[in-house]
Order: structure tokens, then sequence, then C-alpha cells
């Protein structure tokens, strides 16, 4: 941030309510709201184009306002608890708080590349559900959309830095989380978890992205699904056409994949499913 004053974690957090989304998209869905027959799934189906908005969209739903005892996961069921006028505001919103030319140039990724690399998360972790017969794929397909608000929340609030940050990663041997922590003080993960739990996410997604290095230290129930998730972010680093960048590329931890049956050959066969899905989405983000 040059000369200027460190932004704080809590500061990032706050601001991080202001997300952008894809800008391609809002016509889209501001068209879709308009038309009186459409349903909340083709209006989901052009949320989850989106991480950001995906991200608005499910905070708002679980927030204290509308009283959820038990937080909901899938976008659709989000629609139909929002209404219409609350989605058109979310999306507004988004338009406003929009990535100015200037902004966009400081990211060290391209416009876009973040969204199809959560959109690639999201595909795999669906196929990948699919593949082992688990009945809630919707849940890991969200969980994939949005695990990376942590990321975009700092590239949002912190892009002046994040040249800094990759250098570091670049230069100094480590990861990016790491380079992140050594400038910041935190890194998006930590940022990730934080909002993920003051807009009342699922549970299952904090542990998610606050374990998604260290599955070993998460609670044992919540490990399959940790599993899963980074056997998605694995198979991400290859899907999409903007290439993996150093901040997206992940590593999954190999001993919790066998574990938990994600073969080389499971693996194979979910890449070639997510990537055929991918291929027909060329253009949406």
């Amino acid at each position: 941030m040059g000369t200027q004053e460190k932004v704080s974690f809590e500061e990032v957090c706050r601001r991080a309510t202001l997300l952008p989304c894809a800008p391609r998209l809002l016509p889209r869905l501001i068209s879709a709201m308009k038309e009186p027959e459409s349903a909340a799934e083709r209006i989901g189906e052009i949320i989850r184009q989106d991480s950001g908005l995906a991200a608005s969209t499910l905070r708002l739903a679980n927030s204290a306002s509308y009283g959820r005892e038990i937080p909901i996961a899938d976008l659709t069921q989000a629609i139909v608890v929002l209404g219409r006028s609350e989605i058109y505001r979310i999306a507004a919103r988004a338009m406003v708080a929009r990535w100015e030319e200037a902004h966009q140039k400081a990211l060290p990724w391209g416009p876009g590349a973040l969204s199809q690399h959560s959109l690639s998360v999201a595909v795999a972790a669906e196929a990948l559900g699919g593949l082992r017969g688990i009945d809630d794929v919707t849940t890991a397909y969200t969980a994939g959309l949005v695990g990376d608000v942590g990321l975009l929340a700092l590239a949002f609030v912190c892009s002046d830095v994040y040249p800094r940050v990759s250098t570091l990663s670049r230069n100094g041997g480590c990861r990016w989380e790491e380079a992140e922590s050594r400038v910041l003080g935190f890194n998006n993960r930590t940022v990730g978890a934080a909002l993920m739990r003051s807009w009342n996410f699922p549970s299952a997604f904090v542990t998610m992205v606050a374990f998604q290095n260290n599955a070993d230290a998460a609670p044992p129930q919540d490990r399959p699904f940790i599993a899963q998730m980074q056997a998605a972010r694995y198979l991400a680093n290859s899907l999409g056409s903007f290439g993996t960048p150093e901040e997206f590329y992940f590593e999954p931890q190999q001993d919790l994949l066998a574990r938990h049956g994600y073969t080389p050959a499971l693996l194979k066969d979910a890449y070639e499913k997510a990537k055929a899905k991918m291929e027909r989405k060329v253009g949406l983000i």
C-alpha cells in the first residue's frame, strides 16, 4: 500500500460487503428479473456464474433479519427466501461497486479470472460428488463458488499491495497465502472464514475455508467434505481458459485424498466430466 496506512483485518471484512460481481452477468440477471415467467432456478443459474454475487445472495438470505434456524446452502432456496426485489437490490449494489478500470489493472490477474477459477472449483466439486454418489452436490457446488471469497475481498480492498505479495511469493519461495500473511498480517483464508462466519454461512463452508490446507486439524466429521473440496481445487488447476495464476494454484494433501477414495482414476473421470461442462459455459463470465 505504499505510504498509505495498512488496512486492518476488520476493515477488510467490513468493506467486503461491497464485493463486485462479473459485469457481463448483470445485464442477464436484471433482464431475467424483469420477466414475469422467470423462475428462481433460472435466476439461480445466472447467479451461480459469479462468486461475489453468489456470496452476497447467500449472506443476505442467512442474515438475522430472515430468522433462519438452519443455514441455507442452496442458491435457489436463497432466491425464493429473498424474492425478486431483494435479488435486484443485490445486483444493483454490485453494479455500483464494480471495479474501475484502473483498479482492475492493479490486480495480479485479469478481469474475470477469479470468477472463472471459482466456477471451475464449483463444477469440479459437483462432478466429484456425482461420481461418488453423494446426494447433495449443490452444497459442494456452492462451496466451490464462494470458497475464494477471502481472495476476492483482499483483491477488492488491498489491490495496491498485491504486487508486493506476488513478488514475495515468486521470489521468496513461499506459498501465496504465506506471502499475504507476511505483507498484510493475515491471508485470504482467515478473511474468508471470518466473512463466512459473520454472514452465517453453513458451518461446513467455514470449516472448509479455515482448514483448506490442513484438514487433519479440522473436526473429523468435516474432513470428507474438505477432501472433496481439496480434490475440486486440485482439478481446477487445469480447468478454464485463464490457466492457473500463482495465487489460485492449489496442491492438495494427497494422503487425505487417498484416505477418502479420491483415486487417480476417479480424479481423471471427474476432470473429463468437469471439463466438458466448463466448455459449455464458455462466454458466461
